[in-house]
């Protein structure tokens, strides 16, 4: 007679139950839209001395969004998981990378070249390190344009041409180099002024209104009516058309 642990059998499919669904497969266009992504924010002063700022993930989604509408991605987990991945094995590469003698191989294939006594020290010092040896790497130089130091507004002119090249390599619009530190200017100011002028219109009008009603002619709150018409149409035209650029230039 043969007695089965009901427990026992519970116990097991509970545990065939849970799934990991931080764990997903990106195809290579997946994450070739993410990384032309972050570098468009980078290049758009959405990244500050601490890191990217605050809303960057949102914009990430609706870039991957536009460009897959059925997606089943999420910001959380997957396009956490993703970047965090990505910056671990950038800080890694950084270290590999940075010893005496250690480099990329001469095959244009991102694969790292050094000797096997300096990879057992490399692995010595980066337990992470450890099954990189043999892998491609080729978005090497796209991770240091994200996961690397800041660049000023003051960057010497060669280096902002550089990043010129590398973004519009990745799909991005070409940005000359003055124009990189206006849009960040733009960016910065046209929100503020933007909620700023709707406060000032919505005041503007309700006073203007109260005028209208305070004219004794009929004649003449018409004639004044029209006028009020005819600037919040001018006014709704201009906020509409800051907010369009506002938005263009942080996609």
């Amino acid at each position: 007679m043969i007695i089965i642990d009901a427990n026992l059998n519970k116990g097991r499919v509970a545990h065939k139950m849970k799934i990991d669904r931080t764990r997903r497969s990106w195809s290579p266009r997946e994450e070739e839209v993410l990384l032309s992504t972050m570098k468009g924010l980078v290049v758009t002063g959405w990244k500050a001395d601490n890191g990217f700022c605050g809303g960057y993930l949102s914009r990430i989604m609706e870039a991957l969004k536009r460009e897959f509408p059925r997606t089943d991605l999420k910001t959380s987990p997957h396009i956490t998981s993703k970047i965090s991945q990505w910056k671990k094995s950038y800080n890694s590469l950084c270290g590999i990378l940075g010893r005496s003698g250690v480099g990329f191989n001469l095959h244009n294939d991102y694969k790292i070249d050094c000797d096997d006594d300096q990879w057992e020290q490399i692995i010595t010092a980066d337990k992470e390190a450890r099954n990189m040896r043999f892998k491609s790497w080729p978005m090497w130089d796209a991770w240091k344009e994200i996961f690397g130091k800041d660049r000023a507004v003051g960057t010497t002119a060669a280096d902002l041409g550089e990043m010129s090249k590398e973004v519009c390599s990745t799909g991005v619009p070409f940005l000359k180099m003055e124009t990189v530190s206006m849009l960040q200017v733009l960016v910065h100011l046209l929100v503020p002024i933007h909620k700023i002028l709707r406060a000032l219109l919505k005041a503007w009008i309700k006073l203007q209104v109260t005028m209208i009603m305070k004219l004794s002619q009929l004649r003449k709150r018409i004639r004044r009516l029209r006028l009020l018409i005819g600037l919040i149409s001018f006014w709704r035209c201009l906020l509409k058309a800051m907010k369009t650029l506002t938005q263009g230039l942080i996609s």
